[in-house]
């Protein structure tokens, strides 16, 4: 073969091991480390209570942002490539600022929503090489294993600590997330999930006397639910956490009326709040006397201890001018 033919090939051959190693990210040389231990997963409950958001995802831009004040700051945009919890879609893109990440590689994200914005929990983002991620130790665990123990944690369900009584409806429109019309679509036990009341910096579980009811909403009042949608709502009908008089912040000692039932195929109002877990759908009734209101062709049949609403609307078209108002006043 002629020599110098020879030489062309050769340096086309460098020429495009050359190209490759500019293109193809440097993967980090993995830790001997492997086991995954008590500590390590201490640590990955810990990061999940405080997260919003936990996911993997790799850099696609940098750029900078310019805040109210004038001020620029670095951020990165994140295509997620798994949504281990919390509400994002895959595919789908978040900004998270001030974080130094290389292109092309995978990192898992801890972060918590502030005011609108992702702040990263971790000290920095946490590289993740053939399905495992390099935890802060260097320990090796595998995505599928932080999954598992996610899926665990998201059985503890974090519901609201203090259930407020309220004696004027327009204090409790404006305490709840949510008020919407829905029918019951089915009741049952609640299952395999155990419930933990968060309050003055102390979590305690429990399992209460609790229904995990479905719901299909026909008509939205205030809140971000969706009409024509299926949600879960966890009742908690103890009566326990004890009632709390929103508007004099005193305890209730008894209320002798039974609390509300719900009943398969009724259509009710509901006043409804959040789980203060922003990864967490469920929703709760404020309260077992008045996060529910029964509606037939007979008009309201609500709870006889709900004084904001028993024997002062007594038709849905009442109910209707109510909101109607109250949307009007807080547009």
């Amino acid at each position: 073969m002629n020599r110098r033919l020879i030489i062309c090939m050769l340096a086309l051959i460098l020429v495009g091991l050359f190209l490759v190693s500019c293109t193809v990210p440097n993967l980090p040389t993995l830790p001997a480390k492997v086991d995954t231990g008590d500590k390590e997963i201490s640590e990955v409950k810990l990061f999940y209570r405080s997260s919003n958001l936990i996911v993997a995802g790799k850099s696609v831009r940098k750029h900078t942002v310019t805040d109210q004040d004038g001020k620029e700051s670095n951020c990165t945009d994140i295509i997620i490539s798994r949504v281990l919890a919390g509400n994002e879609t895959l595919g789908g893109i978040i900004h998270v600022p001030d974080i130094d990440i290389k292109q092309y590689n995978e990192y898992l994200f801890f972060l918590e929503n502030v005011d609108g914005n992702f702040r990263l929990l971790t000290e920095k983002p946490l590289q993740v090489v053939d399905g495992r991620v390099i935890w802060t130790n260097g320990t090796l665990i595998a995505l599928n294993e932080l999954q598992d123990e996610f899926d665990e944690l998201a059985n503890i369900v974090v519901a609201p600590s203090v259930n407020y009584f309220f004696d004027d409806i327009y204090d409790l429109m404006d305490y709840v997330d949510d008020i919407f019309y829905a029918t019951v679509t089915s009741t049952g036990k609640l299952n395999n999930k155990t419930i933990r009341l968060e309050r003055r910096g102390l979590s305690i579980e429990s399992n209460p006397t609790a229904a995990q009811v479905e719901l299909y909403i026909d008509d939205v009042v205030k809140g971000s639910v969706l009409p024509g949608t299926a949600v879960e709502l966890l009742y908690l009908y103890d009566k326990e956490p004890a009632l709390v008089n929103h508007a004099t912040m005193k305890q209730i000692d008894s209320i002798v009326t039974d609390v509300t039932y719900l009943i398969s195929g009724e259509r009710y109002v509901f006043f409804t709040l959040k789980s203060s877990d922003e990864k967490q759908n469920e929703l709760f009734m404020v309260n077992p006397y008045q996060g529910a209101i029964r509606i037939s062709e007979r008009g309201l049949s609500p709870n006889v201890a709900n004084t904001a609403i028993y024997r002062v609307y007594e038709r849905n078209e009442d109910l209707i001018l109510l909101f109607a108002d109250y949307m009007m006043n807080n547009k």
